[in-house]
């Protein structure tokens, strides 16, 4: 809908459809090979407290693929408004006869409640919000290791290693918008309910614009990995920049039981002590 400058009128402007162009590529480089990312996983599998103590020795890696992950970039910057209601509890001292038939005044305390209204606006940039185009890893998995250096993106050229295997996105480019459109959404209603004072808020509402100035699907390097224990198989990934693993690793009961115990036993020798000073 538009509206004349001049005589204010409004009317209808007919549009084709948007033409939607592949977004550019840009990928991040592995910097661990294959060799580290094993001595890695391996010096993973040793540590943890409630994990079994042959997990690092008996564990046997069993796969190790390097990948090029999908997802879309985006930068974008988002404008909302937002109005609040909030609670405010008073207290004030009122004089009132105690006695009788000639009472003397005393003094008592009322409290009530008065509701406001605010409002406001906010305004914010979000550099590299990322929509994950993966179809073998999960959303959860990617978040845990993706602390990547988003400046250190390359355009993807022919002399691009072709021996990693570049997964094709399986989510095309208007659905990464939605996803990215609502992921701003929810930080900027996050920012909103920081600027209302107070703790007891009745109802907040906020209306986002969100800009994408720029988006790309760019592809980041993982590792994924698989290993055997007792029979078992696990998988997990890693992040082939820094070397962050998120994975699933079998648990010990009888660590756990120890540490629980060892906890209880701890808190009872502290009220105990408090008991005995006392």
């Amino acid at each position: 809908m538009a509206r004349c400058s001049f005589c204010g009128s409004a009317y209808l402007i007919e549009q084709p459809p948007e033409q939607r162009t592949s977004p550019p590529q840009v990928f991040l480089p592995f910097a661990l090979s294959l060799d580290e990312a094993t001595k890695r996983i391996e010096e993973w599998l040793s540590t943890g407290l409630f994990h079994p103590g042959d997990l690092g020795r008996e564990a046997k890696i069993e796969r190790l693929e390097p990948i090029f992950v999908p997802i879309y970039l985006a930068d974008c910057h988002a404008h909302s408004n937002w109005t609040a209601s909030i609670l405010h509890h008073g207290f004030k001292r009122v004089r009132r006869p105690i006695g009788f038939p000639d009472p003397p005044l005393g003094l008592e305390v009322e409290t009530g409640i008065d509701r406001q209204a605010l409002s406001g606006a906010h305004d914010a940039s979000y550099p590299n919000i990322h929509s994950l185009a993966s179809r073998g890893l999960d959303q959860h998995s990617f978040w845990s290791i993706a602390d990547f250096d988003w400046s250190r993106l390359e355009p993807i050229t022919a002399e691009v290693d072709t021996t990693v295997v570049f997964e094709a996105p399986v989510v095309d480019p208007a659905e990464a918008e939605r996803a990215i459109r609502s992921r701003v959404e929810d930080l900027e209603r996050s920012a909103c309910r920081k600027m209302v004072p107070g703790e007891v808020v009745c109802e907040l509402n906020v209306n986002t614009v969100v800009d994408i100035r720029t988006i790309r699907l760019a592809h980041v390097p993982v590792h994924a990995f698989g290993y055997r224990y007792r029979e078992r198989s696990h998988a997990g990934w890693m992040n082939g920049v820094t070397g962050r693993i998120e994975g699933a690793r079998p648990l010990s009961f009888g660590r756990i039981g120890a540490a629980v115990a060892t906890a209880i036993g701890l808190a009872a020798a502290i009220v105990w002590l408090f008991r005995r000073r006392r």
